[in-house]
């Protein structure tokens, strides 16, 4: 994994909000030891005040400019934006097999597929299940070297501004 290249987004720690205790997923099953190294060492979910970006190797209908936005990356946390809470709240959303490494605009998600290790994204309002998953990666290595910073993203100055009080990007 490319720790410079990640550093040019301009990665930093957000935390979630509070939450009862949920299920420990054995992370390991599910991730690689780079990717799992590289959570702890911001320990709460990432956030990109640069914003952040994957370009897609096929089309994706709702998807216009040819990349994919990511919001944030799940942490190792126990909070709301920690994986294990999110694996949790997805778990009767996504089918099995399939878990939530991050946030993307409008509640689509990028997941990986625990068989394969490959990295996808969710487009959670597809109108059918056939067509709501979309390869991105042969890994999550991969994966987050291939993400570059969005430079028409325009809440690179403070990415935080843009949360409302709910903790989400949604104002409701």
């Amino acid at each position: 994994m490319n720790e410079n290249n990640f550093e040019m987004l301009v990665p930093v720690p957000f935390e979630g909000r509070d939450i009862e205790t949920t299920v420990n997923f054995n992370l390991k099953k599910i991730l690689t030891d780079n990717y799992l190294k590289l959570l702890n060492k911001y320990k709460k979910a990432i956030l990109f005040n640069k914003g952040a970006k994957f370009k897609v190797p096929e089309n994706i209908p709702c998807i216009s400019t040819g990349y994919v936005t990511v919001i944030l990356l799940y942490g190792v946390s126990d909070d709301s934006n920690g994986l294990n809470y999110r694996i949790d709240f997805y778990s009767s959303i996504l089918p099995s097999g399939f878990y939530p490494l991050g946030d993307c605009p409008g509640g689509n998600q990028i997941c990986v597929k625990e068989s394969t290790g490959e990295i996808f994204f969710w487009w959670h309002e597809s109108i059918s299940d056939d067509k709501c998953f979309y390869f991105l990666s042969d890994s999550v290595d991969t994966f987050i070297n291939g993400l570059i910073p969005d430079e028409n993203d325009d809440n690179s100055d403070d990415v935080t501004q843009k949360i409302v009080p709910s903790g989400t990007w949604l104002n409701f």
